[in-house]
């Protein structure tokens, strides 16, 4: 047991960090916030409790790097921008203005605003957390997501996640 313990306390270390997933010219206000506000929109207000955000977060990353190697130059918030349908469709425009800590004008008012405010503190926090290389990549070789109802075509692989995610995620190539 004791060495079953002192083999956990030496390895976890070494498997939490994770790579900084971004240039620090990239990490922008404007990235950090599209990031926070997708993973709401993509995988709730708790995302960042279940791992969502941080595998969100590791696809538009790794879509943003390939598209670096070729030859395509799109910054990283517009790359979450691009790729986050809620976002670049508004389709609850309500998340356009989640930002602050004030209510977003037009979210539905059955929500309560008092318990939602916290979880998106930490969602903000995450995001921040995540740019700084502090989460590892929860669905390591996924550079696609999507929600259940979308499908993939054949050749896509669907990637395992060490969580249970509300998305898909797969590899594309």
């Amino acid at each position: 047991m004791r060495m079953l313990v002192l083999m956990m306390v030496l390895l976890i270390p070494a498997t939490a960090l994770a790579q900084r997933p971004l240039h620090s010219d990239e990490w922008t206000p404007l990235a950090s916030q599209y990031l926070a506000r997708s993973c709401v929109a993509e995988a709730g207000f708790d995302s960042a409790e279940t791992g969502e955000c941080a595998a969100i977060a590791w696809v538009y990353a790794r879509r943003f790097h390939q598209m670096r190697a070729a030859g395509r130059y799109m910054s990283f918030s517009r790359v979450v921008w691009q790729y986050s349908s809620p976002l670049r469709l508004n389709r609850r425009s309500w998340i356009r203005h989640l930002d602050g800590d004030e209510r977003p004008r037009g979210m539905p008012r059955a929500w309560p605003w008092e318990s939602l405010l916290p979880k998106w503190q930490r969602v903000k926090a995450f995001v921040q957390e995540w740019s700084g290389g502090a989460v590892a990549n929860p669905c390591p070789g996924a550079n696609h997501f999507g929600s259940v109802q979308d499908g993939a075509p054949s050749d896509w692989t669907s990637i395992r996640c060490n969580f249970r995610p509300r998305n898909r995620f797969w590899r594309s190539f």
